[in-house]
């Protein structure tokens, strides 16, 4: 069976193609108990080479553009990149991980990310600083960073103002955001980071950074990317479930494929008594994972024929913590 890439979640019915008149490859939607799944409409190639780094980055570039397109239609989970689905799978997708979808659409209606970098010229330092203590101690007479000083103290001044600028920026977007991601430092950027922030703010974190660049205009330069889907806070990836699987977890549980959400929880609670008593936290972990796979599949009306299970990936680069995976 054919397979196609899978770009994103849309809350709602949306029949046809999110961004007829924008210049990029035209897209196809499934339709599922009231979410849309967005896949590519050509298909993928049967074998295709590894990309290079190269082409890897024009492909994010790429599915970011289209997710980015679809953002105006509904609220939009995006998908993980090189994701493939056939059109079946993706009808199976869409029923088998509704709740969390459900969840996961309800929790991030109406937001988007904002990439933020701050950077600054820190050779104007001892002059703004300077300047600064004299207004406000006219008794400072020596600072870190006069020729007297040695070089590590003017480091660690210089890494004193960084840290202030830093917090500073932090607390004017806490005042707008919903949620920071930070990023690694690297030479030259005092502040960098992924921000969470509600659509209707996007101006309001506009001004917030220009009066954060008001307090330094010569010595700090501010950079927005953005706004775009929440890829860095919940990015959907999917694992394959075989029947194998499926079967396997039903003997794992004593069940018969027909049972009901009653006997599954009974038989969870009852398998998480027995690895609580072991003490065998991998154990806990397998069962859960299994009872996560009945779950689903108990959604589907053919699951013998395997599902993809959504998860959701944050960015590596950040230091947010993901939702609890929902499996009710």
């Amino acid at each position: 069976m054919r397979e196609y890439d899978l770009i994103a979640v849309l809350e709602g019915r949306h029949p046809f193609a999110p961004a007829p008149n924008l210049q990029m490859p035209e897209l196809q939607t499934i339709i599922q108990n009231g979410l849309t799944a967005v896949l590519s409409a050509i298909p993928r190639p049967p074998l295709r080479p590894a990309p290079s780094v190269a082409q890897q980055l024009q492909n994010g570039a790429r599915q970011l553009a289209l997710q980015t397109a679809c953002m105006d239609m509904a609220p939009l989970l995006p998908v993980r990149l090189d994701t493939a689905v056939t059109l079946a799978g993706a009808k199976r997708l869409l029923m088998a991980n509704q709740p969390f979808l459900d969840q996961l659409l309800t929790r991030y209606a109406g937001l988007a990310q904002v990439q933020i970098m701050a950077s600054w010229q820190d050779a104007g330092l001892p002059t703004r600083f300077a300047n600064e203590a004299a207004r406000t101690d006219p008794r400072a007479q020596s600072l870190p960073w006069s020729p007297d000083s040695t070089a590590a103290t003017r480091t660690s001044a210089k890494q004193q103002v960084s840290r202030q600028i830093s917090s500073m920026i932090s607390a004017r977007l806490a005042t707008v955001v919903t949620q920071i991601a930070p990023l690694a430092l690297t030479p030259g950027l005092v502040w960098s980071g992924i921000v969470l922030v509600p659509l209707q703010r996007l101006r309001d974190l506009t001004r917030a950074l220009d009066q954060v660049s008001a307090l330094w205009p010569e010595g700090l330069q501010i950079r927005q990317i953005g706004p775009d889907p929440v890829t860095a806070f919940a990015t959907i990836d999917v694992v394959q479930v075989t029947a194998t699987q499926i079967e396997t977890a039903l003997k794992a549980f004593w069940l018969h494929p027909a049972a009901d959400h009653g006997q599954l929880a009974a038989a969870r609670r009852r398998r998480l008594d027995e690895a609580s008593r072991l003490h065998n936290p991998a154990l806990r972990a397998a069962i859960s994972h299994q009872a996560e796979i009945l779950t689903a599949a108990a959604r589907l009306n053919l699951p013998n024929h395997g599902f993809a299970l959504c998860r959701i990936r944050t960015d590596h680069n950040t230091r947010v913590q993901p939702p609890d995976r929902a499996v009710a």
